[in-house]
């Protein structure tokens, strides 16, 4: 997302996901210099979702500002969401108000620009079977959005896997650290290792790149039917040797 910095860098932008401001500041290292959170329009009228209540430190941390007087250009989902309710209400304020500017007529239109990152359905964590993930919350968001809007489009642009733009910007940074070593600039193989078949295989599939599915998270079978990996194992240190014995063999 930090190419849309040419875009949006002095623009009011709404910024969700991830616990605190913590994305919120990323955002402003990405060269981000006008950033809202949903935290922050709780600050201006908690009424906007009357079901979380800010904390002495959340409202310290807020930026206040008139938000009927501060329009929105678009919002931008960093991460997982730490409140669907809340990152619902907001975001679909936002889409639906007159001009992105909060406590407008609503509009059964999209007014800005919506982009999305990591469309990840579940992960793996400690738990013995996979947890939502942000493509959850996006699922949530477009019926929301459908419900509300009766069945108006909702235009939105997604980053991450297993969309195309995150393995050109990756091709793109392995091209150049070829080049800093004295090689062509051209990769000769990519090999990419990820546990979810429905997005770390299906983008790098898609890429031309060779996929490694390992058993240590999400996937716990003997291949994908829909998004077959090249090179199945069952963790990660297994992918090491079956990358540096396939790369033995071409050397050779």
């Amino acid at each position: 997302m930090q190419a849309l910095t040419s875009k949006y860098a002095d623009s009011h932008i709404l910024i969700v996901g991830g616990p605190g401001r913590q994305c919120a500041e990323i955002a402003r290292t990405y060269g981000f210099n006008n950033i809202s959170t949903p935290d922050d329009v709780l600050a201006w009228r908690a009424e906007v979702w009357p079901f979380r209540q800010l904390t002495p430190a959340d409202q310290v941390a807020s930026h206040v500002r008139d938000f009927t007087d501060s329009p929105f250009a678009c919002v931008m989902v960093f991460h997982d969401s730490f409140d669907f309710g809340r990152d619902l209400q907001v975001i679909t304020d936002v889409l639906r108000s007159r001009n992105g500017r909060l406590g407008a007529e609503f509009a059964n239109a999209q007014s800005v620009p919506l982009y999305l990152s990591n469309s990840d359905l579940v992960f793996s964590n400690d738990y013995e079977r996979p947890r939502f993930g942000q493509g959850a919350f996006h699922v949530c968001l477009r019926a929301m959005w459908n419900e509300l809007t009766h069945g108006a489009r909702l235009d939105h642009t997604r980053f991450g896997k297993p969309f195309g733009v995150q393995y050109e910007y990756a091709t793109s940074v392995l091209s150049e650290l070829a080049r800093q070593v004295g090689g062509s600039g051209k990769a000769r193989r990519v090999y990419a290792v990820g546990d979810n078949p429905a997005a770390d295989i299906a983008g790098a599939n898609a890429a031309g790149w060779t996929s490694v599915l390992v058993r240590t998270g999400v996937f716990k079978g003997t291949n994908d039917a829909k998004h077959p990996a090249a090179i199945v194992v069952d963790h990660v240190g297994d992918a090491v040797e079956r990358i540096i014995d396939a790369e033995s063999q071409y050397a050779n």
